[in-house]
């Protein structure tokens, strides 16, 4: 499944807290169980957040892969209590 958009926005309800984004594409395998998130990606959960060319979430695995296109680089913010 794709979706397109200028950007797409997305969110998802987790105990406690949302996680939501935007990005200018997001592509979801069920095959790998993956979501892919491309362009202009922004990820918020609670006062964290990334930035970056490229998201790739693995459902599976639960983690997050993120990439830079053109060695730019990608920008992880993390508030700790």
């Amino acid at each position: 499944m794709k979706a397109y958009g200028k950007p797409v926005k997305f969110f998802q309800n987790k105990p406690n807290h949302i996680i939501k984004g935007s990005s200018n594409t997001i592509i979801y395998n069920t095959k790998q169980q993956s979501v892919i998130f491309d362009n202009n990606v922004i990820i918020k959960q609670l006062d964290n957040y990334i930035i970056s060319d490229r998201i790739i979430y693995s459902i599976l695995k639960n983690k997050i892969q993120a990439l830079s296109k053109k060695n730019k680089l990608t920008r992880t913010t993390l508030f700790l209590p």
